[in-house]
């Protein structure tokens, strides 16, 4: 009979490992380069993934990557166009 305290195999560990989170420079730059102010301010309002860690905000790759495809449209806007003076 197995102890129920053995381990199973050691190369299932790695599998294991939790996703590392990001701090809000972190955040900040794989959102597209935002200042992290604003997205410790996106994360206090509860409009991006975030989680409270003491008085830090955290936040998953993942769950940034998901919410970037759910709110993006996939359009490249084209710049404005200025009317030509005469």
């Amino acid at each position: 009979m197995r102890d129920h305290f053995e381990t199973s195999n050691p190369h299932d560990a790695k599998a294991q490992i939790p996703e590392p989170l990001l701090n809000d420079a972190q955040a900040a730059k794989f959102l597209g380069g935002l200042h992290p102010k604003t997205v410790q301010r996106m994360a206090r309002r509860g409009e991006i993934p975030a989680y409270r860690v003491a008085k830090y905000w955290r936040y998953r790759a993942s769950e940034l990557s998901a919410w970037l495809v759910l709110h993006s449209s996939g359009q490249i806007h084209p710049p404005a166009h200025r009317k030509e003076m005469q």
